[in-house]
């Protein structure tokens, strides 16, 4: 359980990377270097912006469980390559989170 609790607190992080490298950007008016969600939809058809962490812990717990089980661990399962060392030490990378109808306020 605290395995996947801090992929959670990652994929946290990675929304908070990316939303300082679109304000850098903004600022700039220059393209994003770092982007950690790739533009697009996931192999599944879900937008990869929908996977980040500030717009799926709006969402009700049913349809936030599936978005973590069923496209933010594959994501992170993938990130960085295939042949990455990131993507091998997260490619058992699982929700074990069971649907709730009500998350901890920790959660958002």
């Amino acid at each position: 359980m605290i395995e996947q609790i801090t992929y959670l607190l990652f994929i946290r992080r990675l929304d908070d990377l990316q939303s300082l490298e679109e304000s850098k950007a903004a600022r700039t008016k220059q393209p994003i270097n770092k982007r950690i969600f790739p533009e697009g939809d996931d192999a599944r058809g879900r937008p990869y912006a929908e996977l980040r962490w500030s717009r799926f812990k709006n969402l009700a717990p049913s349809e936030m469980h599936g978005i973590v089980g069923e496209h933010v661990f594959p994501f992170l399962r993938t990130l960085g390559g295939d042949g990455s060392t990131y993507a091998h030490h997260m490619r058992d990378a699982r929700s074990p989170f069971p649907p709730r109808r009500r998350w901890p306020a920790w959660w958002t």
